[in-house]
């Protein structure tokens, strides 16, 4: 793995460690609607609820997951259901992006009125042809979409050249602290280059990284 990579990575876990710490949520519940389950044979007098919740729009699938069973364990406490739906949106789009079920079997549609919860099961569906595309006009730090893609790029590069120039000059495992430095240095050098070309900053640049890595952008 990239140290591009690692270094957001670090930033993820420490995030969601930090949210998780305070006990806070990662979503914005909308609304709630209880649904009848009388149409189905068998199972009448079950309660059907349905949450809808929110989130940021960049957010990752992988973390999208996570949400969405973190929000089925929460709302689950609220009111005793047979079966519990929860669609997920991005934030200003009018189509759920994920629906996680909590029901008998992960069956949303064959509730049964006091089954044991020990038989429940979360599935969760994401339809990514729902994720609203990125727009090359939109601008952020002065740069156009394509223009960002290509700090990423640049960045992504400079550090795998890095590597490899720090590797060969400092190649014994002995070395790590030695190589570990060099590849520091000629960082802050190169990236130094790539801002100046494209007229941002380093924190600019950081967060152009941090879009990258969030939209999985080709480096």
């Amino acid at each position: 793995m990239k140290r591009i990579e690692v270094s957001i990575m670090v930033l993820f876990i420490a995030i969601a460690f930090s949210i998780s710490a305070m006990g806070e949520n990662r979503y914005e519940s909308l609304r709630s609607k209880n649904i009848d389950a009388s149409q189905w044979k068998n199972y009448l007098g079950a309660k059907r609820t349905q949450y809808d919740i929110e989130v940021a729009a960049n957010t990752v699938d992988e973390e999208i997951k996570k949400i969405l069973e973190q929000a089925v364990n929460e709302l689950a406490k609220k009111r005793e259901v047979d079966a519990l739906a929860v669609r997920l949106y991005l934030k200003d789009t009018n189509l759920p992006y994920a629906i996680a079920y909590w029901a008998p079997d992960g069956d949303w549609s064959k509730p049964e009125r006091g089954k044991s919860k020990s038989t429940f099961k979360t599935s969760i569906t994401i339809y990514q042809e729902h994720r609203p595309k990125e727009s090359s006009n939109t601008e952020k730090h002065g740069l156009s979409l394509e223009q960002r893609k290509m700090v990423y790029r640049e960045v992504s590069q400079s550090q795998e050249r890095t590597r490899q120039i720090a590797t060969k000059k400092y190649p014994a495992d002995s070395d790590y602290m030695k190589r570990y430095d060099y590849m520091e240095g000629l960082d802050k050098e190169y990236e130094k280059k790539i801002c100046d070309k494209y007229g941002i900053t380093d924190k600019e640049k950081g967060r152009i990284i941090e879009e990258g890595v969030l939209n999985n952008w080709p480096d």
